[in-house]
């Protein structure tokens, strides 16, 4: 399983893995919210050979993906709207993090890797960390905390040297531990503000 994240140019990492490993990944992504955009967007990663898997569909495509020997890749460093997330450290602030690559991972036991495509000067740099294995453990409320947390570091760690490179405009602080954000948090909002 494959991690990347809004750093340096991840549209194009995709790119170059259909031109280089075509068939090779299955990139997971989220479905955007503005349908014409939504629409040119797929039409362009259709038309360059990726096989696209939307976080709204069932699990089990992600599964049968790694079972057929694909790559699954994934952008977890936003917060995502789950109730199956943990909040981890990340730049110095509790994350709330989903816990779904480290779950799936450990599920299938399958390794998991990051990987980035930054900017240097004028030209890129494919970066590559070690593959490494998820906790797997009697505990699993315990290894879904420290996997989360593992590539979380391993995610500040290629921030930190770059960060004009990451979506700061994402606010991925939102939720705290003492408000943490769910499925049913927009609805909830939505109500409040047609109550009477």
């Amino acid at each position: 399983m494959g991690l990347t994240a809004h750093l340096g140019n991840w549209e194009l990492l995709s790119f170059f893995c259909s031109r280089f490993t075509p068939g090779l990944l299955v990139s997971v992504a989220n479905r955007i919210y503005f349908p014409p955009y939504h629409d040119f967007m797929h039409r362009l990663r259709k038309e360059a050979g990726l096989d696209i898997f939307y976080n709204d569909e069932s699990a089990r495509k992600a599964i049968r993906a790694i079972r057929n020997g694909h790559l699954l890749g994934l952008l977890p460093d936003h917060e995502v709207r789950t109730n199956s997330s943990v909040f981890v450290d990340f730049l110095g602030l509790p994350a709330q993090t989903a816990t779904f690559p480290v779950q799936l991972a450990r599920k299938l036991g399958v390794k998991m890797t990051l990987v980035f495509l930054v900017r240097e000067g004028d030209t890129y740099r494919v970066i590559h960390r070690d593959l490494f294995d998820v906790p797997c453990t009697n505990d699993e409320t315990g290894d879904l905390l420290s996997g989360t947390a593992k590539w979380s570091q391993m995610l500040e760690e290629e921030i930190l040297p770059r960060p004009a490179q990451w979506s700061w405009t994402h606010n991925r602080w939102h939720s705290t531990p003492e408000r943490p954000r769910r499925h049913l948090d927009r609805g909830r909002r939505m109500e409040s503000k047609t109550s009477p």
